[in-house]
């Protein structure tokens, strides 16, 4: 049996998405969001704005990516909004990465 019969449109979904967090985790503009969070767990929109001296719609756009692969939380109270790196999930895409 050849591979190619053997994929379906929801394994075809899966890869599409896999790689979609792959394409986001490794972009040059969410590495320093990465790098930040990372080292400091936690931060602010402020924070990740003065420290990634990226635009602010920018850093929007690039937030909400990272949160749609889920190695960033956000987390919305009455008085701010922050951003906590889900170490977890990261070290769980990074073995996947490794192993291949």
């Amino acid at each position: 049996m050849n591979a190619w019969n053997t994929i379906t449109r929801t394994s075809l979904t899966k890869l599409d998405r896999a790689l979609g967090v792959l394409e986001t985790l490794s972009d040059e503009l969410t590495i320093p969001i990465l790098t930040y969070l990372k080292l400091n767990r936690s931060a602010s929109l402020l924070d990740l704005t003065v420290h990634t001296r990226l635009d602010s719609d920018l850093l929007d756009e690039r937030l909400e990516l990272l949160c749609s692969t889920k190695v960033i939380r956000q987390v919305t109270t009455v008085y701010e909004t922050k951003y906590y790196f889900n170490t977890e999930r990261y070290n769980r895409i990074a073995a996947l990465v490794q192993h291949f």
